[in-house]
């Protein structure tokens, strides 16, 4: 008969994790893991983009209601996607509204100089808006 060994009581077991984030939720990501019964073994700037950090992580496979942690770990990241997207939507909106008035202030120039030589007072009442159309979104 072959000699099986037991399985060495010491010997722990450990399941890894990597994850990549913004780096404005470095911090929340730093201090909640843990709870989850989550190591942290490393964070670092992730190469291509510099806003953007990776995390390692790792922890004990027999690790006490795992379930549960793992259900409440779900939606901790499922709130922070939400603050994530939150935070971005107020930027895109702000550079989707400068855009549109610049480019709307970009068609009264354009208006403007067309009817120059027909009609300078109207060439003056469109470049007007036009003007105020370029330095508003600043």
């Amino acid at each position: 008969m072959p000699n099986i060994k037991k399985e060495n009581p010491d010997f722990i077991g450990y399941e890894y994790r990597e994850i990549n984030i913004n780096n404005k939720l470095v911090d929340l990501y730093l201090d909640n893991y843990p709870n989850f019964g989550w190591q942290i073994i490393s964070a670092e700037k992730a190469q291509p983009v510099n806003s953007k950090m990776i995390i390692k992580l790792k922890r004990n496979r027999h690790i006490a209601n795992k379930q549960e942690l793992t259900r409440l770990q779900r939606k901790f990241e499922a709130q922070l996607s939400q603050v994530d997207k939150l935070e971005r939507e107020k930027t895109v909106r702000a550079s989707a509204t400068a855009l549109t008035i610049g480019f709307l202030g970009s068609v009264f120039l354009a208006a403007s100089v067309m009817l120059f030589h027909y009609n300078i007072f109207l060439s003056f009442v469109l470049g007007i808006p036009g003007l105020i159309g370029w330095i508003l979104p600043y």
